[in-house]
């Protein structure tokens, strides 16, 4: 008879034990898979720990529960490294997630399911794991040929026959990164993301775990794959808000867990980047990564911008002002190319009456409907950008019966039909009016539709092409990029939001030779910084204001968040907790190392139904007494999200 420790692979309390007893019949590898009962239904464990029942006698006789035997062993070999183990423990204290629920990003899903039979799982092969003495630091490549940087570190660890983890943000990305790999190294390679079956992608985790593979090229889950004999990892496009599972729980950071991975394992680690994210400079200003910075020379475009402001006391109340009406007319007669973004899509941002000033607002959703016509058929349409509702125009308004209905601001479909008008029209290019598309998640909302539009783009079918952020996706360099206005942007109330707007004009930067920004507001130091290409003195200012106001990297930020459908009891259980948080740190002389803002409703404050209110704590010292407090008083129905996306 054998004592077992167990993780059981199912997300529970944090304030229950993360670690249950059983007993079982045979002895089980730590790291092997059983399946047990708890209450009453049947969970996936992994063992943690297990030894004869005679050694526990003391230990048995103490407990003041019934102990449970186990009902079957699933696989006896190890199915997760004690490397892997390890790492599940430090994310479930970082992140405050119950142990069980970080397990299941260790395990396929088809093992979670129990809808594959697990008989003859390959063993790990028999590398040497013992706990690694030195600490290598983190390179940080700031660079645009990053590949060719990173190829001369992975031929190196092959020859030292250790395996290698590549990350990319983007699952496009990640294909073209295998392709590029496969044919230089001559590396066995697995490609994993998340558009797998979960038969494949069972399949690839055996061959990572029988160690008959030299690289692992994937997306975020890719660092919880069963890698034998690590020996170096790099994290693509470091800066990338895709590493984080903000939508998803756990609300992991693939970039924390591989750094932490790395530490664990003694792994070489590389994050590179065309524009790192601010915590990542910091930390090489501090000595905490090395940085290398490439000297290339990189042809940079002509910046210029358009003050809207300006255009309005001409007359000009067009989408367009007079310096990207010109350089757009100039793109179509000498037949060049040229991009447009714009921040949403859709042809109006809102829908107002001028009369009483009502706005029309999803039913389910505190946020206005954008107006749309429909990509197929002619029909009008409000969208709910967050939970997808629709609703015809309204003639009149709802409230006042007012007719004077206005359409306010403008997405990708007016700025198609704008664009459209005055090519035909004024310009006088009524031959290259078809020449102009668009690409959005409405007309093309799948990687094979947004491929289609992007080779046409490159066979020259079209001469501007107007889109959101995917026009990143597409890598052809144009003659002329136009921001339509950057100002919705920089003006939303996130401490990121001017990195996040400068990183955007980064990237569209590299893909014009010519580029125009229009804002009504020209004032921001950010927009002079770009203009004269000083992008290390902006990350400097930055961290300057960032240092004055506490906020990240001189902080860790948690974001606490409570729906319910009853608006009262929601605001009710918000006051409550931060009045229990702010007396248990003051408490525990944690006060002055914790900044509660809050309680205070989400942005929007009402998703699908349910009023959402957040407690944003900021906590500058002493971080893992907080959590361990936080732990142990975070009631059921709360989110916490550490480190998190966005505090609206």
């Amino acid at each position: 008879m054998f004592i077992i420790d167990v993780i059981p692979s199912v997300k529970y309390s944090l304030s229950s034990p993360q670690i249950l007893t059983y007993f079982c019949s045979q002895k089980v590898d730590i790291g092997g898979l059983v399946s047990i009962l708890l209450n009453r239904r049947k969970v996936v464990a992994i063992v943690v720990d297990c030894a004869d029942a005679k050694e526990k006698k003391a230990e048995i006789k103490k407990i003041d529960f019934e102990l449970k035997g186990i009902l079957k062993v699933i696989s006896n070999e190890p199915v997760v490294s004690s490397y892997q183990i390890e790492l599940m423990h430090i994310l479930h204290q970082y992140y405050l997630f119950s142990l069980g629920g970080i397990s299941k990003l260790f395990l396929p899903k088809s093992l979670v399911r129990r809808k594959t039979f697990v008989k003859n799982l390959p063993a790990f092969p028999a590398y040497n794991v013992s706990k690694p003495d030195n600490k290598n630091i983190p390179l940080l490549y700031w660079s645009e040929n990053r590949l060719i940087l990173y190829l001369e570190e992975i031929k190196n660890t092959l020859k030292q026959n250790k395996q290698i983890i590549f990350l990319s943000p983007e699952i496009q990305n990640i294909k073209k990164a295998a392709d590029f790999l496969s044919k230089e190294c001559q590396a066995k390679i697995s490609v994993i993301h998340s558009e797998l079956s979960v038969s494949r992608e069972f399949a690839e985790w055996r061959k990572i775990k029988s160690g008959n593979i030299d690289i692992i090229c994937g997306t975020r889950s890719a660092i919880f794959f069963p890698i034998t004999n690590p020996g170096l990892i790099i994290i693509d496009d470091e800066e990338n808000h895709n590493y984080k599972s903000w939508d998803m729980h756990p609300r992991y950071d693939a970039k924390v867990a591989a750094l932490k991975f790395a530490e664990i394992t003694g792994s070489k680690i590389i994050l590179g980047s065309d524009f790192p994210s601010i915590d990542s400079y910091h930390k090489a200003r501090q000595g905490q990564y090395r940085l290398i910075k490439s000297q290339e020379s990189v042809l940079k475009p002509k910046v210029i911008l358009a003050d809207m402001k300006e255009e309005m006391r001409r007359h000009n109340f067009s989408i367009f002002s007079e310096s990207l009406q010109k350089a757009l007319k100039e793109v179509l007669s000498k037949n060049e190319q040229a991009y447009l973004f714009v921040g949403r899509r859709g042809i109006a941002t809102s829908v107002f009456c001028r009369d009483c000033g009502y706005v029309v607002k999803c039913k389910d959703c505190d946020v206005s409907m954008v107006y749309h016509s429909q990509t197929q058929g002619n029909n009008e349409v409000l969208l709910c950008h967050h939970c997808g509702n629709k609703m015809s125009p309204p003639s009149r308004c709802p409230k006042c019966r007012g007719d004077r209905i206005k359409y306010f601001g403008s997405g990708t479909q007016k700025v198609i039909q704008e664009l459209k008008r005055l090519v035909a029209g004024p310009w006088g290019f009524g031959d290259l009016a078809n020449s102009i598309a668009r690409i959005d998640s409405d007309i093309a909302p799948d990687a094979r539709q947004q491929e289609k539009i992007f080779e046409d783009f490159k066979k020259g079918k079209y001469k501007i092409l107007i889109g959101t952020q995917l026009l990143l996706k597409n890598s052809r360099k144009v003659s002329l990029v136009g921001i339509i206005l950057i100002d919705p942007i920089l003006s939303l109330p996130e401490f990121r939001s001017s990195e996040r707007g400068f990183r955007l004009l980064s990237r569209f930067k590299f893909l014009g030779e010519k580029m125009i920004i229009q804002a009504y507001n020209e004032t921001p130091s950010l927009l002079q910084f770009f203009q004269n290409g000083e992008t290390e003195l902006f990350l400097q200012q930055e961290i300057k204001s960032r240092q004055e106001l506490f906020y990240p990297p001189f902080s860790q930020i948690a974001k606490l968040s409570y729906p319910h459908k009853d608006f009262n009891k929601a605001i009710n259980e918000a006051d409550k907790l931060a009045e229990t948080i702010d007396g248990l740190m003051e408490a525990n002389g944690l006060q002055s190392f914790v900044e509660i803002l809050g309680p205070a409703p989400a942005f929007p404050s009402c998703v699908r139904g349910k009023y959402v209110w957040h407690i944003i704590l900021k906590i500058t010292g002493r971080t893992e007494e907080v959590k361990k407090i936080l732990i142990n008083t975070i009631s059921r129905g709360w989110t916490v999200d550490i480190d998190p996306q966005s505090l609206l």
